[in-house]
């Protein structure tokens, strides 16, 4: 009987080694895989393309000429929709004055929603009216995200008019103090 629970305990401790190493080696993979893609201030930033609510394509692109804060956000994610209101007050302020070159300011908001019906009440509720919103219900899995190396939201990137990164991860004052330096005085 002794014998049959050394084995058993040997066995449980093998399989635990087994999976902690497993976690390990999956944690590194990820790793390298965030390591090598991302974005940079400077950098042009890389091509979204998404279906908007209604289904249709949308191009992150296809704002080039303004001023543009990429936004990743969910539904779901309450430190996300705490700063919505804040979003939606810069976009007030912000897209109605005349910014430097000449350019317009736009959200390009990209939810890391699986769920379409959540996704699209949370817009309601939070009256976010004027953003682009784009979403390919993939949650983490979406190639927008691997693209710009997002692990955690709510994440944004502030772009200029010809598409290259001005800023990263502006909340709150941040990015109204941002913003500012970008208007025409």
């Amino acid at each position: 009987m002794a014998n049959l629970k050394n084995r058993t305990n040997t066995i449980l401790l093998v399989c635990i080694v087994l999976v902690l190493a497993g976690s390990l080696v999956y944690r590194q993979w990820q790793e390298s895989r965030y390591a090598a893609v991302g974005v940079k201030v400077g950098e042009t930033a890389p091509e979204i393309d998404l279906p908007d609510t209604a289904g249709t394509k949308t191009k992150l692109s296809s704002l080039r000429g303004n001023y543009v804060l990429v936004d990743f956000w969910a539904a779901w994610c309450r430190p996300c929709r705490a700063e919505n209101p804040n979003l939606m007050r810069a976009y007030e302020t912000y897209s109605r004055r005349p910014m430097k070159g000449g350019a317009g300011f736009r959200i390009y908001s990209v939810s890391v929603d699986e769920n379409a019906e959540a996704w699209k009440k949370a817009i309601r509720q939070d009256l976010l009216r004027g953003p682009v919103h784009v979403c390919d219900l993939l949650g983490w899995s979406s190639p927008a995200l691997v693209d710009y190396g997002i692990r955690s939201i709510p994440h944004n990137v502030l772009l200029d008019p010809e598409g290259r990164i001005l800023a990263l991860r502006l909340r709150g004052d941040d990015l109204h103090r941002e913003l500012d330096k970008y208007t025409e005085k």
